[in-house]
């Protein structure tokens, strides 16, 4: 009796590594939005702190503004740097929407 040799278990490893190459590019612009919302709420819930002890006239934390900053760029829009963090808040809101899902949106029945 013969004892099997690599040959299948390399190419069942190979099969595997694909199959996982092939469903991180099938998802990456999924994974790519939920990490840009997550970065959102983290800089909203840092420009709420200030405003919630020192109110909205202080500014924001900078990597909250070096945020809205890059999200105008990928919208397309000049950039204009918020003053306070009162208008990084605004701002945050407004460019968040790009990214949030909509009833219309889910086609894998989350919402």
């Amino acid at each position: 009796m013969s004892v099997p040799t690599s040959p299948p278990i390399a190419a069942a490893s190979a099969a595997m590594v694909e199959a996982q190459l092939e469903e991180l590019a099938r998802t990456a612009g999924e994974r790519r939005r939920r990490r840009i919302v997550r970065l959102v709420d983290r800089a909203i819930a840092q420009c709420e702190f200030v405003n919630l002890t020192g109110g909205g006239t202080r500014p924001a934390p900078a990597a909250a503004r070096d945020l809205v900053e890059w999200l105008q760029l990928v919208a397309g829009e000049p950039v204009e740097r918020p003053s306070t963090s009162v208008e990084t808040l605004n701002e945050l809101f407004r460019l968040q929407c790009a990214y949030l899902r909509t009833v219309e949106d889910d086609d894998e029945g989350w919402l």
